[in-house]
């Protein structure tokens, strides 16, 4: 579903309720005004950090009181928000879901999430240097690196 075209859908119904035709130059104006706001967004979202933290490491770090950081990873449109790490040993990755399909973390030879339905999460702590692979178990190709030292 395409909002830009969901918009221009509306008001077309309106005007055609109100026994108006829909003038293109409203059409066309919308249309610029939509692909504006998108590129708008495009491009000033990589430039605010809206969560602190690290922005290499997904832009969620923080660190709890016994100096334990944890590093939130979300889980939406069959992406992870970051796919490489670097954490000290005793640090945690917290995953959730934001999405409406079910996810499987797994840390490769390690163990692996139960089943995260949307806005569930799992936490895990790294206790031995190395490096770690992570996947989705249903989507092999979400996959991403932790480097504990």
């Amino acid at each position: 579903m395409n909002p830009v075209k969901e918009v221009v859908k509306l008001k077309a119904r309106k005007h055609k309720a109100a026994g108006k035709k829909t003038p293109k130059k409203m059409i066309n104006a919308l249309i610029a005004i939509c692909v504006i706001a998108v590129i708008a967004a495009l491009v000033l979202a990589p430039s605010i950090n809206l969560f602190g933290g690290n922005p290499e490491n997904g832009g969620q770090n923080q660190q709890n009181q016994s100096g334990v950081q944890i590093v939130s990873i979300t889980i939406n449109n069959k992406a992870y928000s970051t796919t490489a790490v670097s954490l000290s040993v005793g640090d945690l990755i917290k995953w959730t879901n934001q999405e409406s399909l079910r996810h499987f973390v797994q840390i490769v030879g390690v163990t692996a999430s139960p089943a995260l339905q949307n806005g569930q999460s799992w936490n895990y702590t790294f206790s031995t240097a190395g490096v770690y692979q992570f996947r989705d178990m249903d989507w092999p190709y979400m996959k991403g690196t932790v480097t504990v030292s």
